[in-house]
């Protein structure tokens, strides 16, 4: 597992590049500039939802938490995954220092 590189401070936002639509549960998101897909399973889908408004990596896992049997430790390091690769395919946007 790699290390994450997103900043506890910062406050993350899907991109307004990119459509979704929801397939019994999980999502599809085409990224507009690209014309790429992306697939994500229910948790992913629960996630890209949540930040369609931008959110700290911590409102994230509190979010999950309450959804899932998850400990706090593994939410937090498999959000941070998520989020890095979908930096990387443009899917998200860091946009600002959370107060």
């Amino acid at each position: 597992m790699t290390s994450s590189t997103l900043p506890d401070t910062k406050l993350i936002v899907a991109t307004k590049d990119a459509v979704s639509c929801d397939l019994e549960g999980e999502a599809v998101i085409l990224h507009l500039s690209s014309e790429s897909y992306f697939g994500l399973n229910p948790v992913g889908a629960t996630i890209w939802e949540f930040i369609q408004q931008a959110r700290s990596v911590d409102e994230i896992c509190a979010h999950l938490l309450t959804e899932y049997d998850v400990d706090r430790e593994q939410c937090e390091a498999e959000v941070r995954n998520l989020l890095e690769a979908m930096r990387e395919q443009g899917l998200v946007e860091i946009v600002e220092d959370a107060p």
